[in-house]
């Protein structure tokens, strides 16, 4: 049979390969790796003459869902089953892979001895990617042993129409799309079975996902993901139409392909396989075992001439192809910057406040033209001007950076009603300030009126100022090609608390019963909505696949500092009356690692607290500058009366640290007094073995800064399907 393997389809090229097909019969499709977009193939249908039928195994697989709903509940069981193995594998995967770059950057004066244990450590590796791949392959045969498709009346009806279309199709034409979905489909239809292995045959022609589906051996990678570079990991067998070969689509953009020593374990790792990258303009014919490489077309968006760019990633000498052109991500960061002797001759440039300063005559309409010219405040570098006009006795800049005064005074520019401060802020940074002006014995506090940046929260707005390197993530403002999610009200009536508890509850915008979803639990829900763009933030992450398909129940607390400071009543209220009620009503996943508990300042202690008297309900917490005050020596902790109750549940947990979830993600502002305690328990929590990742942002304690920090949180605590999606 012909297999011929096309390059992502951005610049399409399958419409000219299918036009150079016999015209008889029609040309089959499937799109199922698009999943709920399988039918919107309006363009792929032009492209291929119209002579097109889509197989539909996307919609076919939900019929079987829902009319088989015991095929579903072991289908859903597999799944559940070979997470939890891709876990584990994944936690030996890293540190397996650890002790490869570690070898790799070992200075060992006998060449001979650091090559033969990294050869010993690359072969560790792919013993523990074999053994995975067994595991996994005889999990999924244990499976068709056990409910047996052939004999089921709907799966069997399904097969049996797919393979008529198939007997009398010129081609089979398999989309890009998300690779697991693939994978399944084609093995519960049994496509392989229907297609006619002769040589004259209707070829099949793939691309990206399609053409990793036809693989022995699946494989995941990504190294430009929002969570950063990650391990390729082997996820599965496709149909085995194609064996001893990785198949990369578009891996220009999505590997480290100028990290050679990285690229060589790759290669090295998945020996005697190759590692095939399917690039734009790629064609690939295998007929009968034989490979027939054709070189891409040069253009301008991929770089180099196609005599350049090896196919195949090589083994050899530590070193991977690398694409002329190309430079490294270290060097790209020291072009786009400045070199030192740059940053010092600009560093002895006058801000613009000293030449306005120097000026003659500096009259107000000197002063008109400079506060017009310029954003206020003035960024120059890593200094920040802040401005104020008008007749005043004093001036101050009033902000909370931790460690700096928090009024900071502003100076009069002589002979002008122009006051102005400068503050070095570093790179990326964020801050939230206010303006004190005091006139006649009178104070008077308000936002910067040369400033149209406001920060908002609960207690009233702020200015903003946006340091150097400092941008709004592009993911907190509405996106219109990201589907909405719904949001639903519904009250739950709680005992514990001796009040209704009101719940805000997110679905995003595919919901479906038959599906299973995580679970994310909001404190502070209203405020998370409002001043953090949570339903915005989840819309996008969700489109653009950082994050997994969820449904966040958005709570709303009663008294706050009595609810949230380790209140026995609000762990109860979470545990024994929302989540039961919640599980009830709605396609939950109904596992610890479906289950995480948020909040910001105290919401972050309640959702500790809650976790501490119901250990191992919640496998992940999202901890964002928690109020984890405590004292070492003495009893002032400076928090004042609510924070008796923290500090006495925090100083408790340090003097015996217990495992209350699998895995924590905390954030703190460097500039706001609780990075001090936040730091202070990242080893505590490690300690009791628990997981954590620990991001800190040159930010306060705001709402804008946890909004900042939700893509990296919630990406990692419920990663979406980036890793399997390849168009």
């Amino acid at each position: 049979m012909r297999v011929i393997l096309l390059g992502p389809q951005r610049r399409p090229t399958v419409g000219a390969l299918v036009r150079s097909l016999p015209p008889d019969g029609p040309v089959a499709t499937i799109t199922a790796g698009w999943q709920e977009r399988e039918p919107d193939d309006d363009e792929l249908s032009a492209l291929l003459g119209t002579r097109d039928i889509n197989l539909g195994l996307y919609r076919r697989w939900l019929d079987t869902s829902e009319r088989d709903p015991e095929y579903a509940r072991g289908e859903r069981r597999l799944a559940e089953l070979i997470a939890e193995r891709q876990e584990l594998y994944l936690l030996r995967l890293d540190h397996a892979l650890q002790a490869v770059y570690a070898l790799q950057r070992h200075e060992e004066p006998d060449d001979a001895l650091r090559s033969e244990a990294l050869t010993e450590a690359i072969a560790a590796v792919r013993e523990l990617d074999q053994a995975h791949l067994r595991h996994v392959n005889t999990m999924r045969g244990e499976f068709f042993a056990a409910l047996r498709p052939h004999d089921r009346p709907v799966i069997a009806r399904h097969r049996a129409a797919v393979a008529d279309v198939l007997r009398g199709s010129a081609a089979l034409v398999i989309a890009g799309g998300h690779v697991g979905v693939l994978a399944d489909v084609l093995h519960l239809f049994n496509v392989a079975a229907a297609l006619d292995p002769a040589p004259a045959a209707a070829p099949v022609i793939a691309w990206s996902a399609g053409a990793m589906a036809l693989t022995d051996r699946i494989v995941l990678f990504g190294d430009r993901s929002a969570r950063g570079p990650g391990h390729a990991e082997v996820y599965g067998s496709g149909l085995s139409m194609l064996r001893d070969v990785v198949l990369l689509p578009h891996a220009r953009a999505r590997m480290l392909l100028d990290d050679a020593p990285r690229m060589a374990v790759f290669a090295q790792r998945f020996a005697p396989a190759s590692c095939v990258r399917l690039e734009s303009g790629t064609r690939i014919e295998v007929d009968a075992g034989d490979w027939k490489y054709e070189d891409p077309p040069a253009s301008r968006d991929e770089g180099p001439p196609a005599s350049q760019r090896a196919p195949v990633l090589s083994p050899a000498s530590q070193r991977a192809p690398v694409p002329a052109g190309l430079r490294s991500d270290e060097g790209a960061t020291r072009e786009a910057g400045t070199s030192p002797g740059a940053r010092r001759r600009a560093g002895q440039n006058k801000l613009a406040i000293n030449r306005l300063r120097d000026r003659r005559p500096l009259d107000a309409a000197a002063v008109d033209r400079f506060v017009a010219r310029h954003q206020v405040p003035i960024v120059e570098g890593d200094r920040c001007t802040f401005l104020f006009r008008g007749e005043a006795d004093e001036v101050f800049l009033v902000h909370r950076i931790f460690g700096l005064p928090d009024h900071l005074p502003l100076r009069r520019l002589r002979g002008t009603d122009l006051w102005y401060a400068v503050l070095e802020l570093p790179e990326g940074s964020r801050v939230e300030y206010q303006l004190e002006v005091a006139r006649g014995g009178q104070r008077d506090r308000f936002n910067d009126p040369l400033n149209p940046r406001l920060a908002h929260s609960p207690v009233g707005s702020s200015s903003v100022c946006y340091a150097q390197g400092y941008q709004v993530p592009d993911w907190t403002s509405p996106d219109p090609d990201a589907r909405p999610g719904s949001l639903v009200d519904l009250v739950v009536p709680s005992r514990a608390l001796r009040r209704d508890g009101p719940v805000t509850l997110y679905l995003p915008a595919r919901f479906r019963r038959t599906a299973r979803y995580p679970l994310l639990i909001v404190h502070d829900g209203g405020d998370y909505l409002q001043y953090a763009a949570a339903k915005t933030v989840l819309d996008n992450l969700i489109h653009r696949l950082d994050m997994a398909e969820t449904i966040v129940a958005f709570t709303y607390p009663g008294d706050r500092l009595a609810e949230y400071a380790n209140s026995a009543a609000h762990a109860r209220f979470l545990t024994a009356e929302l989540l039961p009620r919640l599980e009830a009503e709605f396609p939950l996943a109904g596992t610890p690692s479906g289950r995480c508990l948020m909040g910001a300042s105290f919401g972050a202690v309640a959702s500790l607290a809650t976790a501490y008297r119901y250990p191992d309900v919640y496998g992940s917490l999202l901890l964002e500058s928690g109020s984890f005050v405590f004292t070492d020596i003495g009893r002032d902790h400076g928090g004042g009366s609510p924070f008796e109750p923290v500090v006495r549940f925090v100083n408790r947990y340090r003097a015996a640290p217990r495992r209350v979830a699998g895995r924590l993600f905390i954030s703190c502002g460097v500039y706001e007094p609780l990075i001090t305690p936040n730091r202070s328990m990242v080893p505590v929590f490690e300690a009791a073995g628990m997981t954590v990742r620990y991001v800190e942002a040159r930010d306060g304690h705001s709402w804008e800064n946890w909004r900042d920090r939700l893509q990296e949180g919630l990406s990692w605590i419920f990663p979406g399907p980036q890793k399997y999606v390849y168009e």
